[in-house]
């Protein structure tokens, strides 16, 4: 699972980077069947990992490109489940993608204000994206005016 989860994460990051290739978005269903396994084979991977990158691809895109709110947040919910809420990446991402896309400025809020009360030692295995979510989840809430 680690193989494909990382396969399909930067192959996904690639996509991302390339938005305005036909190539690249042609490529979008199968990064997301690749997370769609890894999240049924082992959910609980890179602090439910999968679910993290799903619920930002269905959260970031609009409706008419395959963007669903409702199976964002249900994805963000099972990710932040299974990290019991520790990995903090996820309420950064969740704010990025689905609270942006539906312009929902109460729930962005909320996820990027844990971020930034959230104890450094919260989860020491993941100390270094905990910060890094800290300083994105910052950074964010600077551009709030930008984004709403």
């Amino acid at each position: 699972m680690p193989a494909l989860f990382w396969a399909a994460f930067g192959w996904g990051s690639e996509i991302t980077l390339n938005l305005t290739s036909p190539d690249a978005i042609g490529d979008l269903p199968k990064t997301d069947a690749i997370m769609e396994y890894v999240a049924r084979q082992d959910s609980l991977y890179y602090y439910g990992g999968a679910d993290v990158f799903l619920g930002t691809l269905y959260g970031s895109r609009p409706r008419m490109l395959g963007g669903d709110p409702v199976k964002a947040r249900a994805h963000f919910e099972r990710a932040l489940r299974l990290s019991r809420g520790e990995f903090l990446m996820t309420y950064v991402y969740y704010a990025r993608s689905v609270a942006v896309q539906t312009q929902n400025e109460g729930l962005f809020d909320e996820l990027l204000t844990k971020v930034l009360q959230a104890s450094p030692d919260l989860l020491p295995a993941a100390r270094l994206a905990n910060q890094v979510a800290k300083k994105k989840a910052s950074i964010l809430l600077n551009r709030k005016q930008d984004l709403f």
